[in-house]
Formats: structure tokens, C-alpha cells, sequence
């Protein structure tokens, strides 16, 4: 049995229940409504993922992943960006025309990060801290997967290992790389961010 002390949990895991009689853990069946956004641009592809919605004070934010992946391949078949959407309700979302990276010889489109190599979980978050620089009022991890070259291994003997990249915005549009966080994981997922 799991020591909870004092501490509160949600009952999400069956693990550090004692006892279960008569309950189980349901759902909400979800409910088709309406499309929020619909990712159907060339240099959105055919693999749109890792979405992050947030509040901010112009209105509502929605930030993406966008590549193309062969799926007999899993290889990328071009650069892979990351997108923004806006929205005053969250209901319906815009894409702007940010014009900062260029697809197929266009900059009409709405990249915010482009890659030249492939990315993960690019999570974007918004700092209301009164104290928080101007520059550094979005900020965004990358989870980045380091291989050791020429057959050899890191200390500990791996021969891959997750680091996690930091991110610095003023306006959550021009993103410029800070440095390497120097913290071990794994870095798969949000909640890195609020750890």
C-alpha cells in the first residue's frame, strides 16, 4: 500500500487504493461539436501534434506541430515547424500571417519555429509573473535526444541520452534558444514544464 501521509491525491490510479468496492473509474464520453482548427495547409502535412492552448493578454493562443511523415518510411519529408493560431472566444481559431519562415518559397503562413532537424514536444508557455523580464514572458522546453558519436558512449554508459533546450519570447512569435537545462529525464510530455 502506497503512504499517502498527508498529502492529497487524485484518484486517478488504482495502485494506492486500498480497497474497491463498487467503484470504477469512467470517463466523459466526448461530444462531437464544432472544428476549432482545421490543419489543412501544405506546410501543416500530413502529422499536425503536441498542441498547446493558452491564455494570454491578447486573447487565446494555440501552438503546433507540423510535419510530414512517410508512413511507410517514418521519415520527415519536410522541415518541421511549429505553428500558431489565435482566437478572442477559444472556440474558433485564425491562423495569422507571420511571415518569418519561408515554405515552398512562401512566408505567407503562419510558422513560428522551423527546425532543420526533427523536434520534440516544443511546449510553449505564457509567464504572468509581474517580474518576469519582458523577453522572457513566453517561454518554451524542447526535448531533445543527443546520441553519442563514433560508437562510444556517455559516462554512464548510454549511447543516447533526453536533454531538455530552453526557450526565451517577448511577443511568443520570434523564439531565440537560451541554453541546455542541465537536468536528467525523460521530457516527453507537458508537465515538465509545471514540475
Amino acid at each position: 500500500m502506497y503512504d499517502l501521509k498527508n498529502n492529497r491525491q487524485l484518484c486517478w490510479d488504482f495502485e494506492i487504493v486500498d480497497k474497491n468496492q463498487g467503484v470504477s473509474l469512467v470517463t466523459h464520453q466526448p461530444e462531437r461539436k464544432n472544428v476549432a482548427l482545421l490543419a489543412d495547409e501544405d506546410w501543416e502535412g500530413s502529422h499536425c501534434g503536441y498542441s498547446c492552448i493558452m491564455k494570454t493578454p491578447d486573447g487565446i493562443r494555440f501552438y503546433y506541430r507540423a510535419d510530414n511523415i512517410d508512413m511507410d518510411t517514418y521519415e520527415l519529408t519536410h522541415t518541421p515547424y511549429v505553428c500558431m493560431a489565435e482566437s478572442k472566444d477559444g472556440k474558433t481559431f485564425t491562423k495569422p500571417k507571420i511571415c518569418k519562415f519561408a515554405h515552398n518559397g512562401s512566408k505567407e503562413n503562419n510558422i513560428v519555429m522551423s527546425f532543420d532537424r526533427y523536434f520534440d514536444n516544443f511546449s510553449v508557455f505564457y509567464d504572468e509573473n509581474p517580474d518576469c523580464p519582458p523577453d522572457e514572458k513566453y517561454k518554451a522546453l524542447e526535448g531533445r535526444e543527443l546520441k553519442a558519436v563514433d560508437g562510444k558512449s556517455f559516462a554512464d554508459g548510454a549511447s543516447s541520452k533526453r536533454r531538455l533546450l530552453y526557450y526565451k519570447s517577448a511577443d511568443g512569435i520570434s523564439f531565440e534558444y537560451v541554453r541546455e537545462l542541465d537536468i536528467d529525464g525523460f521530457f516527453d510530455s507537458y508537465n515538465i514544464g509545471f514540475w
